[in-house]
């Protein structure tokens, strides 16, 4: 109850931070996505619930003890009335079953391994999904900013050309175009004003908020990239290796084996120790006191031939474990390859449209001021200040699908 409680108040106090200040971080996205993302909170209950499973296979080497007590009347014809009392403790512990114990424990063990892997996994998937929406935010805000500015810069582009115009330096042809321009840049400034709700409650889904937030608006704060050790320099092979699909099916594999022992087991007599202690009487408290004890031993050598079945099935549950092991080492290595190949392209061609919008902007300064001069010819001028627009755009573009790829690279390692 406490650890509820504290969850609690940990979540009103950062929705509180983050929402009534209408700014959000990274690291507090992170922290309310896992205190009430669904996927999460299911993920923790299903660790929980395995580790009770597995818990719960240590009894079987335990005793089981139990109580009994009774108390009778009878009369036989023609007899005065007996009265009959007793009480009783008893007790049975397996002492050998074929290694049965012994595997259940196992298997159990393997069940929670799996658990928390696939809890591993949830949490990877989520981060990624959050991540992705984090970003889609970021790329929203600026992009919106972009807009406004871009819108600007076009009704400035228009008066520079309804002045030419007017002195009858440049055709109707070119005043039109940069009317039709800046019609289309006050579009594009709103339609990015929109868009940043949109993405704003895909970011709301990712960290479990109530739906009737999703309306509401919210400023992301962080950089695109996080200053994080992402191991592209690492061997792959090892990489692929240590992600929770492979370890899970490490796991089955093992769980599997341990599957063929329980089976087996079958085969072998089972010992059994019992003991028990009883009173009767036909007075209350009896005095007549027993003691028993015996050990038992019990082989069943014919079941319909249900065992030999149960070790033809697990053996080929071994061989489709050891393929499925093979299986999954040879998908992640490949997407290991591709998210790199991927991230690194996208780093790459982040530097090229830095220095294409570096590039653009110097451009734009002169191409314009000789522009307004004379010296430059309104096409000219006009190609260099879609380049320049689009390099801002394209730049944009860039940081966020680094961004992504950077993301997607984490997420295949499940971390």
């Amino acid at each position: 109850m406490k650890k509820i409680s504290a969850v609690l108040i940990c979540v009103l106090f950062l929705s509180n931070v983050c929402f009534a200040s209408e700014s959000l971080s990274w690291d507090a996205a992170v922290n309310l996505a896992k205190a009430q993302n669904p996927s999460l909170i299911s993920a923790e209950q299903t660790v929980n619930k395995a580790s009770l499973e597995y818990n719960k296979t240590y009894s079987s080497f335990l005793p089981s003890l139990s109580a009994s007590a009774s108390t009778s009347k009878s009369q036989p014809d023609d007899s005065p009335v007996s009265d009959s009392y007793s009480w009783g403790l008893s007790g049975q512990l397996s002492l050998f079953n074929g290694f049965g114990d012994l595997a259940q424990l196992r298997i159990g063990k393997m069940n929670l391994l799996l658990a928390q892997q696939n809890q591993k996994r949830s949490v990877s998937d989520v981060l990624y999904s959050l991540r992705e929406a984090f970003v889609n935010l970021l790329a929203a805000s600026e992009n919106n900013k972009l807009a406004q500015s871009i819108k600007e810069r076009r009704d400035k582009n228009y008066e520079i050309v309804k002045i030419k115009y007017s002195a009858g330096t440049e055709d109707k042809g070119s005043l039109l175009r940069v009317e039709a321009d800046k019609l289309k840049a006050q579009i594009d400034a709103a339609q990015a004003l929109r868009q940043i709700n949109v993405v704003t409650a895909k970011l709301y889904a990712v960290l479990g908020m109530p739906a009737e937030k999703f309306d509401s608006m919210v400023d992301v704060k962080g950089e695109f990239l996080l200053n994080t050790d992402i191991k592209l320099q690492d061997n792959l092979l090892d990489l692929a290796h240590q992600t929770p699909e492979y370890i899970n099916a490490q796991f089955e594999y093992k769980k599997t084996k341990e599957q063929e022992v329980y089976y087996k087991s079958k085969f072998l007599p089972k010992l059994t120790l019992q003991s028990g202690y009883s009173k009767s009487d036909s007075i209350w408290p009896p005095e007549n006191g027993r003691l028993n004890s015996s050990l038992n031993i019990s082989y069943e050598f014919f079941n319909g031939g249900s065992s030999i079945n149960d070790i033809y099935i697990v053996a080929k549950d071994i061989k489709i474990a050891q393929e499925n092991l093979r299986k999954v080492e040879q998908e992640k290595l490949t997407s290991l390859l591709s998210a790199k190949e991927t991230y690194q392209a996208a780093q790459e061609e982040l530097l090229v449209r830095q220095k294409y919008l570096e590039a653009s902007q110097e451009q734009s300064k002169i191409i314009t001021a000789k522009y307004v001069n004379g010296l430059a010819t309104y096409q000219d001028w006009y190609t260099v200040e879609n380049d320049f627009i689009s390099a801002q755009k394209a730049l944009l573009s860039s940081k966020t699908q680094a961004a992504i790829a950077q993301g997607r690279w984490i997420n295949i390692l499940g971390e």
